[in-house]
């Protein structure tokens, strides 16, 4: 019977839509929240998981945060991708004017080139194709790592993290 109503709704992508907002949200100020707190390369990971989100944030807030994020950590070919794509948006004559102003700035310093790329072939994907990540510290979840998934919003969680800060899912509370 169970199986049967699991069937009926959709099963767990059904479920797992409804947290899309809540998860957006969270991986945006938690992005942030690591970018003020100095850990550079989590906000920037957390920030490029938010491509996922764009049918819910604005793409101008995300690659904005992208482009920050890639800045701070010297990844600034992907700085220079996140201004591609401000300045591809639909965006008033001065707010563009001060992206390519911006860009320009960084990058008449800058050579837009990434730092080389730590080995994510050993990041494990979702269900949905996507890398997975940390919902409490922004970290990529690898194939040898220990973490924990939600019964409730089946999002992610390293061990490690459940085991130093958090009690319940960082995401749902549950």
């Amino acid at each position: 019977a169970l199986t049967a109503q699991d069937a009926a709704v959709g099963g767990h992508k059904a479920i797992d839509k409804c947290w899309q907002g809540a998860e957006a949200l969270h991986y945006l100020l938690n992005a942030q929240r690591m970018l003020y707190e100095g850990r550079i390369e989590a906000a920037m990971q957390t920030a490029l998981h938010l491509v996922y989100y764009d049918d819910i944030l604005e793409p101008r807030n995300i690659y904005s945060l992208i482009a920050v994020t890639a800045y701070y950590a010297k990844y600034f070919a992907t700085c220079s991708k996140a201004f591609v794509k401000l300045t591809n948006l639909k965006v008033a004559a001065p707010v563009l004017k001060t992206f390519d102003e911006l860009a320009l700035a960084i990058f008449l310093r800058n050579a837009p080139d990434d730092p080389e790329e730590k080995n994510l072939e050993d990041v494990k994907i979702d269900l949905n194709g996507r890398k997975m990540l940390c919902m409490a510290s922004g970290e990529y979840i690898f194939n040898d790592s220990r973490y924990l998934q939600c019964k409730t919003c089946h999002n992610y969680v390293l061990e490690k993290e459940m085991a130093e800060e958090f009690n319940n899912c960082p995401l749902c509370h549950s």
